[in-house]
């Protein structure tokens, strides 16, 4: 019996891909359901009390002035907002993994199409946000989109 290697890496690659996108959308669920909890006025106020010592220490820390400017405009709307896409990016990703691990080959389309939408959307707020830590989901959705197409095609070579 040959086993194909590279096939073998493909299928622990889809595999590896498939268990972050899951564990990154529980913590987009998880973090969604903490925003119900937590009030924006308690946010504002971790976030001083979280940068108050490193901007006594170097008042041009990126990091804490950053939190701190985005801090300020953070609001109700601002945090109805991401409980909205928080929750719906965690549920419809968590949903599709799901299929995708079941190998559900008639969802893979979909699961293709909704994972470039949330790619175009992670590459624009990489631009308007100047977020580069939301690189590391850019490249997640870009190799998790390349190996579903990988997967769907070796099914429909497999079935005709």
């Amino acid at each position: 019996m040959k086993i194909n290697i590279n096939k073998l890496n493909l299928d622990r690659l889809f595999g590896v891909a498939l268990v972050l996108k899951s564990l990154n959308a529980v913590l987009e669920i998880f973090s969604g359901l903490l925003l119900i909890i937590i009030k924006p006025e308690q946010i504002i106020k971790l976030i001083s009390v979280f940068t108050s010592q490193e901007i006594t220490e170097d008042p041009k820390d990126i990091i804490a002035n950053f939190l701190i400017k985005a801090s300020h405009g953070y609001s109700i709307s601002a945090n109805t907002f991401w409980i909205f896409y928080l929750l719906s990016h965690g549920i419809i990703k968590i949903i599709l993994v799901g299929f995708l691990f079941k190998r559900q080959y008639k969802i893979y389309p979909i699961a293709i199409a909704v994972f470039i939408l949330f790619l175009l959307y992670e590459v624009y707020k990489l631009f308007v946000g100047h977020s580069f830590s939301i690189l590391i989901l850019i490249i997640i959705d870009i190799i998790i989109v390349y190996l579903t197409i990988l997967e769907y095609r070796k099914h429909h070579i497999m079935e005709g």
